[in-house]
């Protein structure tokens, strides 16, 4: 603080920048990091952004990080990525780990190809960022059960985005600080190697929430893991997605493939699958914050969200912003469906962190490009039955829906 003041900085610019904090007294100001170990926050370019401290004093929280400012949003960052882009290029992967004391460890024992996502709850937005310089991202969080829920909920960001994903969890619940003061790197890098895709990952998690031999229960089981699956834009992966998911479960792929082009229990059976990531964090901030929700709404149009699992819960909020009404919680039970008021009243129930504008928008453009992606794999159908049945002036129309459809898709 002082060394600001010394400079000419006025305290409420420091305030807005993340440094300091109010204190009780009108006028008065202290350092947010103070008893702390730094971290600087670099922005890809290498400019420092925002900071991270640890306690040296036993302080809680233990790690603490600067909150979003102008210049710093941190779902758009991940964190060394500005030192190790060309070795994650070199590599073709990416060991994506939670935070900046992990991140030191692996570098300084010569684990290059990494980055640190701070925190373990993963946007879009960190995942196409990851992309530009790998195609393959090891997801290798702490080996607790948080760890483990944070790379389940990660894995579905990694096929919207079409990036491969492996998920490293290490022995004895250690995070990679601590397996690398323990083992060393040789051991780590031997384990990457071999981790679980992250379709293996998401099944062996999945199928621990219930019991294989109750037909009831393996049903639903089968029934969310497709439901990530056919978020895979690349029909080749997802049919490949499909196979394998098959021979892991024990289940035909044939079936698998009807719960997706054909559910066997109609809308019923399509309600009861789980809420696409960036649908369900959307309708959190919306939810959470009224305030907030008034700039996303003004972005939000009806067929930005038809056809998705939560269109009646979008359309309840956007007609009542549209009526110059604030949401009420309550009333949303009536407008919606008894499936999808079941899985928004669980949603509601966990704790999640303040959501942001950025966020929210990183969210409305995923479930902008889902749905132009459904358009595009419905369309893509229908070319095949036009060319079977050689129905040549439609086919032409429907190619050349299909370039222009691609191309939006490419420019998001």
């Amino acid at each position: 603080m002082s060394h600001f003041q010394g400079r000419g900085a006025e305290p409420a610019l420091l305030e807005k920048a993340g440094l300091v904090l109010p204190g009780q007294k009108r006028a008065e100001y202290y350092d947010r990091f103070r008893g702390r170990i730094i971290f600087p926050i670099f922005s890809l370019t290498g400019k420092t952004v925002a900071f991270g401290g640890r306690t040296v004093a036993e302080a809680t929280p233990k790690y603490l990080n600067s909150p979003d400012t102008p210049v710093y949003s941190k779902g758009k960052l991940l964190y060394g990525l500005n030192w190790t882009k060309e070795a994650v290029r070199e590599a073709g992967e990416l060991i994506l780990v939670e935070g900046y004391t992990d991140f030191a460890s692996l570098y300084q024992a010569g684990i290059r190809n990494i980055a640190a996502s701070l925190g373990t709850a993963l946007t879009p937005h960190q995942v196409a960022l990851a992309k530009r310089f790998a195609a393959r991202i090891i997801i290798n969080y702490d080996g607790d059960s948080a760890g483990k829920n944070a790379a389940l909920r990660a894995v579905p960001l990694c096929f919207e985005r079409a990036v491969q994903t492996q998920v490293l969890i290490l022995p004895e619940d250690l995070d990679p600080d601590g397996f690398i003061r323990k083992f060393g790197p040789q051991p780590y890098l031997d384990l990457a190697r071999k981790s679980p895709t992250g379709l293996q990952f998401l099944i062996h998690m999945t199928v621990r929430t219930g019991r294989m031999n109750v037909p009831e229960e393996k049903s639903r089981i089968i029934r969310t893991i497709v439901a990530e699956l056919d978020k895979i834009p690349d029909a080749i992966v997802r049919s490949e997605y499909l196979r394998q998911a098959g021979d892991h479960l024990g289940v035909e792929e044939s079936l698998l493939r009807q719960i997706i082009e054909k559910p066997g229990a109609g809308k019923a059976a399509e309600e009861k699958t789980p809420l696409f990531p960036a649908e369900k964090r959307l309708l959190q901030i919306l939810l959470e914050d009224p305030g907030l929700a008034d700039d996303i709404l003004k972005e939000l149009q009806e067929e930005d969200f038809r056809g998705l699992r939560s269109e009646g819960a979008l359309v309840f909020i956007l007609n009542c912003a549209r009526e110059g009404k604030r949401v009420v919680y309550s009333e949303l039970s009536g407008a919606v469906g008894p499936e999808l008021w079941r899985q928004v009243s669980e949603m509601m129930q966990e704790r999640s962190c303040r959501g942001t504008l950025e966020e929210a928008q990183d969210c409305l453009q995923t479930l902008r490009k889902t749905a132009l992606e459904a358009r595009l794999r419905a369309l893509q159908k229908e070319i095949v039955r036009c060319d079977r049945n050689g129905e040549k002036e439609k086919l032409a129309r429907l190619l050349s829906q299909k370039q222009a459809l691609t191309k939006k898709i490419m420019s998001m």
